[in-house]
């Protein structure tokens, strides 16, 4: 894999396990998801939307950015990743690159990406896919009520 030097792991609420309702993720720490100055980086957010524990599936979901491995995605966990350098980069979710999202990136901006297991016969299958930043920040428990 290559080595990027551009790319900074930043786990704003790694938390093993989101509470058993969406509306306690606002509550686990989306005061420090505010950023002062984000002119100088862009933020990735990856996160499985909430399964009860009993069903959750074990396996987890490796995020790569630009072919290097950021995190394995637990159940139920929102991860938040710093990217320091504008312009294409691939997001996937397995090492062969079949679930490639080529994002282009502006600085100060948000990018959600919703994880998933989909069921297979051999233990399930990683996905990946692109939402909004609204139904991001919904699913995450992230968008204020005004």
């Amino acid at each position: 894999m290559k080595k990027i030097t551009t790319l900074a792991l930043v786990l704003f609420s790694s938390v093993s396990a989101f509470s058993q309702t969406k509306a306690s993720i606002a509550s686990i720490d989306s005061s420090s998801l505010k950023k002062p100055d984000s002119s100088h980086f862009a933020v990735f957010y990856f996160y499985r939307a909430f399964i009860p524990k009993m069903v959750a599936p074990i396996k987890k979901v490796p995020i790569y950015v630009d072919d290097s491995l950021v995190y394995n995605l637990k159940a139920n966990t929102l991860v938040a990743v710093k990217i320091f350098k504008e312009g294409k980069h691939n997001v996937c979710v397995d090492k062969d690159g079949e679930t490639t999202i080529v994002s282009k990136i502006k600085f100060g901006n948000e990018y959600f990406y919703k994880c998933s297991i989909v069921p297979g016969l051999w233990g399930g299958k990683p996905a990946i896919e692109t939402v909004t930043v609204k139904v991001g920040k919904e699913e995450t428990g992230l968008l204020k009520d005004e």
